[in-house]
């Protein structure tokens, strides 16, 4: 018995490693683009206000124009962003010229009195000495006033571009406060269903965001300078210096980690962005000194926790399958009731018994294939299982696969009948419906993100896209997100692979349509009238698969019309499909 065990829980482990592993690397990278896409969007801005018009009047105009149109140009772009402590532009001799203060979200051009000189200043003289084009940034660090460290804490990244005028002389520089809570902020919310914990690092290797509060931004304090990643990892943090990213397993944990360079990656989006212009996007000579490293580390009692119920989950499997034989047999009992009820009104109406020999039909179809097949499948492979549990250390492959494979035809034979319970509850008026106010708009962005993993296997390109300032309708959300689901899978499914599926909101005036649409092959004429119906299936070409047991589309019919709504398609064979549902505004 511990020798099946064994068996068993290794290559599950294994398996349970690797998918752990890949995510974390997928996670990682999606925090890597989130923190690039914010600074890319401050440097975007920066460049923006230093080629602006209202600057160019600063530099050409006359003594009554100076200044005027440059302070309501920084004024308004402060309002609009909220992301700029301040938004600066000083003078080729360093005395600041125009200065907005975002004053907690009431944007200020400060009096002539409070202009500051910032010659001495790093930021200016790094900035200042660049050339046409080049984009500075200075460390990510906390503001300080007056010697002392801002209270409440302000992080702060100033970022500076010089500024030209028409004869190419060297005017000065244009500066952003850029508000480093953003970024943190943004860093935050993609981090929260990242397994493990999450951390920001500086170049040195202080915690910027970290799993402790109280050692962040260690390096701003005199006596915290030892609370740093490589001081508490360091075997791992020898590999973070060494390496652009990678993933180490040590005593400590599973770490997965990537360096960003959020001034060049800016740059070179600036620069793929701007082709077309004139004006060339470069980062200077230092850019490259200010990276960050991101890091994911899952603990080995979380990276171990789904392989240690392996047993337990067998027994689990066995179960179920005892369990899907009894259903089984209730279906049958319940499909010999029906045809008993269909042949007594077959002496009634000709009609009645069309009706009821398609449905029996259907049903039967079914129960024969598409519940015999998996329940063959778990027989088989149990028995092929039992036959392996003797055999050499080297046939443990061929159990495991056996093992997954009896795992997913109970799960594909869980589903039927879910499908089929669910189906006969809404026919016979049993299924519970909530209405209430649903974000449409919201729903199906998160559904196209959920799938997203999915139509990158299949080769698929999946995007949602809002069409309406109407997004609430009156719902089930529950049931909703069902009949989208359903819709985005039979997308995916039938489109092929480079195919394009939208997922969709808009309004019609009375109704809020919240509909899927692709550009595959489209639905043949004679199936469009039947494609609701249930247990119909169109036939595939050849080699092509049939999923389900076509109850899908019956379950989104009944579930919209619950709903108060109706489902409708549009669809010309090879030109895709496109299918609406339509509910009440909420």
């Amino acid at each position: 018995m511990a020798g099946v065990t064994m068996l068993v829980h290794y290559p599950h482990a294994k398996m349970e490693r690797e998918a752990i592993e890949d995510n974390q690397v997928e996670s990682v990278a999606l925090l890597s683009k989130t923190v690039a896409h914010d600074i890319q969007e401050v440097v975007s801005d920066l460049l923006i206000l230093s080629e602006s018009k209202s600057l160019r009047v600063l530099l050409e105009g006359t003594e009554t124009t100076r200044g005027a149109a440059l302070a309501e140009c920084f004024g308004s772009w402060s309002e609009k962003k909220q992301i700029y402590d301040q938004i600066r532009f000083i003078d080729e001799k360093g005395m600041e010229a125009l200065r907005v203060n975002f004053d907690g979200g009431n944007p200020r051009v400060v009096s002539k009195e409070e202009l500051q000189p910032k010659s001495h200043r790093y930021y200016f003289k790094e900035a200042f000495a660049l050339g046409r084009g080049e984009v500075y940034m200075s460390p990510f660090d906390l503001n300080v006033e007056h010697e002392k460290i801002e209270q409440p804490l302000k992080p702060m990244i100033r970022i500076a571009t010089p500024v030209f005028d028409r004869r190419g002389r060297k005017r000065g520089v244009v500066v952003l406060n850029y508000l480093g809570a953003t970024l943190i902020r943004d860093f935050e919310r993609m981090s929260v269903n990242v397994l493990g914990s999450v951390m920001l690092l500086n170049s040195g290797g202080f915690w910027l965001k970290g799993p402790r509060g109280e050692d962040e931004w260690a390096f701003m304090y005199e006596d915290r300078g030892d609370r740093t990643f490589g001081n508490a990892f360091p075997e791992v943090w020898r590999r973070v210096a060494e390496e652009e990213s990678g993933q180490i397993l040590t005593g400590d944990g599973l770490f997965t980690f990537a360096t960003v360079h959020p001034v060049l990656g800016a740059c070179k989006a600036r620069s793929a962005s701007s082709k077309s212009s004139d004006r060339e996007v470069k980062c200077h000579g230092k850019a490259d000194a200010v990276h960050w490293t991101i890091v994911c580390r899952v603990p080995h009692n979380v990276l171990n926790a789904g392989t240690q119920d392996t047993l337990f989950q067998l027994l689990q499997v066995l179960g179920a399958v005892t369990l899907m034989l009894a259903v089984v047999c209730w279906v049958l009992a319940t499909a010999r009731v029906n045809r008993r009820r269909a042949e007594e009104a077959l002496r009634q109406s000709y009609e009645a018994l069309r009706r009821a020999e398609e449905a029996r039909d259907g049903l039967s179809h079914m129960i024969v294939h598409d519940l015999n097949n998996p329940l063959m499948g778990v027989m088989g492979f149990a028995d092929l299982l039992a036959r392996g549990l003797g055999r050499e250390p080297t046939d443990k492959e061929k159990l495991l696969k056996h093992l997954q494979q009896i795992r997913d035809s109970g799960t594909e034979m869980s589903s039927l009948i879910r499908s089929i319970l669910d189906v006969s509850k809404l026919e016979a008026g049993e299924m519970p419906v909530s209405l209430a106010p649903v974000d449409a708009a919201e729903l199906c962005k998160t559904i196209c993100e959920q799938f997203t993993p999915q139509a990158e296997r299949a080769g698929v390109r999946l995007s949602f896209e809002p069409r309406t300032d109407t997004t609430m309708v009156q719902a089930d959300k529950e049931l909703l997100s069902r009949i989208i689901q359903n819709l985005v899978t039979n997308s995916l499914r039938y489109a092929g692979k480079g195919a394009d599926v939208t997922c969709f909101v808009r309004s019609d005036g009375d109704n809020v349509i919240l509909g899927v649409e692709d550009n595959g092959p489209g639905i043949p004429a004679e199936y469009k009238g039947k494609i609701f119906e249930k247990f119909f299936q169109a036939a595939g070409g050849a080699g092509k698969k049939k999923y389900g047991v076509g109850l899908g589309l019956a379950f989104c019919k009944m579930a919209a019309e619950a709903q108060g709504g109706k489902i409708s398609v549009e669809s010309e064979e090879g030109r895709g499909a496109k299918f609406d549902v339509a509910l009440k505004p909420g």
